[in-house]
């Protein structure tokens, strides 16, 4: 099968409103199909990970996993402070920053 890019898909669905009801057709029932083999995993004590599985996704707030960190950061302060730590300009270490940040370096 070939592969399209998610905008052309969502272009696509936006067009055509049989081609999104199918699609979202198809997720449901394959949703409907893995939570039914979850559910039959979890009912055996040897496979408690399918029940644990199913409360991290359904009760996320409650049971996700907490191995993922938000972290915010201020790009000017932090630049002002390496760059005192450096002696270097700091309009040129956010002017890096940046361009590590947008991928160009």
């Amino acid at each position: 099968m070939g592969q399209i890019h998610h905008s052309t898909l969502y272009e696509w669905m936006a067009n055509d409103p049989t081609l999104t009801d199918s699609i979202e057709r198809a997720e449901a029932e394959a949703e409907a199909f893995f939570t039914a083999a979850v559910t039959r995993a979890a009912q055996d004590p040897k496979t408690w990970t399918a029940a644990a599985w199913w409360l991290e996704r359904r009760k996320y707030a409650d049971y996700a996993r907490r191995d993922k960190v938000d972290m915010t950061v201020d790009l000017r302060k932090e630049a002002e402070r390496v760059a005192a730590d450096l002696g270097l300009d700091p309009a040129e270490v956010l002017a890096e920053a940046e361009a590590i940040m947008r991928g160009v370096r």
